[in-house]
């Protein structure tokens, strides 16, 4: 079975990855002690490994197992899809009260700024309580994430009610988080969402037509510019502007006010794009700080900082991530574990940059299987991942995004062991479907 665009993820990450790295060494922003030829080196051979492990996952067989009966396996995905609808309504429902109760909930997009700056206000991290709004937002994670994926992407064939469920799940969370809160993450989370979804549905088609390029294009740019808008009233609640941001930022980054950015946008738009340019390459600048530190093992929880704190609270164990590259950059440098290293320096700190590099080879393999059973056999449980991966992928040049908080990390755990668990029966009913496989057929083999 084959698709002329089963290279079409392969193609955009390395295009991102190579974007941010070039906006990190010629961007507006410039870094003091930026050592740039490791970087290169690494992200080269990251992106080589990883190019090398999709190419043989787009070529490797689709597993398959009949290992339940085709009603079983609808009856228990609906039962999922069902009760995901159910607990992420009541989480958000429980969200939007709390929010009215504790922060009054601004619907005004233009007080953003100062929500996000009053919720942070006074914050240490790790020393929070385990609240009933922290338990259930954390474990709500999961059901909130499927709905928004199946939701949108079976969207046409959901009754009127569940309809009105999804709507109220994604639209309440914007309002909640992005509206109310100044909160960047779930705006760009759900982009990410609608861009995979809608690039699979064109895909499976086989279709690259020029109005799927518009579109997403335009998704994009719709995205860049409430981004844009939010950075702004962000930092306009702090009185920064372009003319005293030398003065305000970070004492290692300094900014060039000769650049062509600020030049040809003007002092609004440049800064805004400025301070866009930052998200896209400062975790590079951590990442050459990080490749300069000695190697120190952080026992497979050093990657996760979540993790480190579950299994130092709940277990007794070592706070290991206090080891790991980040934490070791902002005791020798001062650039602080809280800015971005990017994903591939929390990595390390488990598994050494080689292995890192070894990691994305696994990743590129898994990545281009999604995809393809996605397409071609529009596995839902493929599709889940897949777009889980994608956020991973797009947060990649700051940090280990689906592994930070709680609630994605049991979110990463949960539909990783869903897809593994269930992957194979879909694939052969899909399969079945199609008339590519015969039945009956072992309990587990392979099809092409």
């Amino acid at each position: 079975m084959t698709n002329r665009l089963n290279y079409l993820p392969l193609h955009v990450l390395i295009a991102y990855l190579a974007f941010g790295v070039f906006i990190s060494m010629a961007g507006p922003l410039e870094y003091d002690g930026y050592n740039k030829l490791p970087v290169l080196i690494f992200m080269g051979s990251f992106a080589g490994f990883f190019s090398l492990g999709y190419i043989l996952g787009a070529k490797s067989p689709l597993t398959v197992s009949n290992k339940y009966s085709e009603a079983s396996l609808t009856r228990l995905l609906t039962q999922i899809f069902n009760w995901s609808i159910l607990l992420s309504a009541f989480v958000t429902t429980f969200l939007f009260i709390d929010a009215i109760a504790t922060t009054g909930l601004s619907l005004n997009i233009f007080k953003s700024g100062a929500a996000y700056f009053n919720a942070y206000d006074g914050y240490v991290r790790n020393t929070g309580s385990y609240s009933l709004k922290f338990i259930i937002s954390s474990f709500g994670s999961v059901p909130a994430f499927i709905t928004s994926i199946w939701g949108v992407y079976y969207f046409k064939t959901l009754s009127f009610s569940r309809k009105l469920l999804v709507l109220y799940t994604i639209v309440g969370t914007l309002i909640i988080f992005t509206v109310g809160g100044g909160k960047q993450k779930q705006f760009g989370d759900f982009v990410i969402y609608f861009a995979s979804l809608y690039a699979i549905s064109r895909a499976s088609k086989n279709q690259l037509t020029f109005g799927f390029i518009v579109k997403i294009l335009s998704l994009l740019l719709l995205a860049i510019m409430v981004l844009l808008t939010l950075l702004s009233l962000r930092y306009q609640e702090i009185g920064v502007d372009i003319k005293n941001l030398n003065g305000v930022i970070h004492p290692l980054i300094y900014f060039n006010e000769n650049h062509i950015v600020p030049i040809l946008l003007g002092d609004n738009i440049g800064f805004s794009v400025t301070i866009l340019s930052g998200y896209f390459g400062q975790g590079y600048y951590g990442l050459s700080l990080a490749l300069e530190q000695p190697f120190t093992w952080t026992a497979f929880s050093g990657s996760s900082y979540s993790l480190s704190v579950i299994l130092n609270q709940f277990f007794g164990l070592p706070f290991m991530v206090e080891d790991s590259y980040p934490y070791l950059v902002a005791d020798n440098t001062g650039w602080a574990h809280t800015k971005w290293h990017t994903g591939f320096a929390w990595l390390a700190s488990d598994l050494t940059f080689p292995g890192t590099v070894l990691l994305g080879g696994g990743i590129g393999y898994l990545y281009a299987k999604l995809w393809r059973e996605a397409i071609l056999l529009q596995n839902p449980l493929s599709i889940l991942l897949f777009c889980l991966l994608s956020v991973g992928a797009a947060y990649m040049p700051a940090n280990n995004q689906l592994m930070h908080s709680p609630g994605a990390l049991f979110t990463l755990f949960t539909i990783v062991y869903l897809y593994f668990w269930l992957r194979g029966v879909v694939n052969y009913y899909a399969l079945r479907r199609k008339s590519l496989v015969k039945s009956p057929t072992p309990a587990k083999t392979t099809a092409k």
